[in-house]
């Protein structure tokens, strides 16, 4: 699902903008973040950052992709939405 989501925003003019623009903001600021990606923008950000191989930055990315699954996957966080064409007196 990621990397086909990468691969459809890789010819997106409106994609291509927003990363300009994105580009143009403070780096330290979470809105100049890289916002999609595949699994090489992700390893090479582990190796880059860390100073890792490719195995120890697998190792590292899949802990924190668990970690933040463990925090921010759970009942409490879930809403549910339905739409139908049902009357809200049914």
């Amino acid at each position: 699902a990621v990397d086909s989501e990468n691969s459809k925003n890789i010819s997106n003019d409106g994609r291509r903008r927003l990363q300009v623009f994105k580009s143009l903001a403070d780096p330290k600021h979470h809105y100049s973040k890289f916002s999609t990606g595949n699994i090489h923008t992700l390893l090479e950000q582990q190796k880059e950052q860390n100073d890792i191989d490719e195995e120890a930055a697998l190792l590292r990315l899949r802990a924190g992709l668990l970690s933040f699954h463990r925090l921010h996957y759970c009942p409490e966080n879930m809403s549910l939405a339905l739409i139908g064409p049902q009357s809200l007196d049914v």
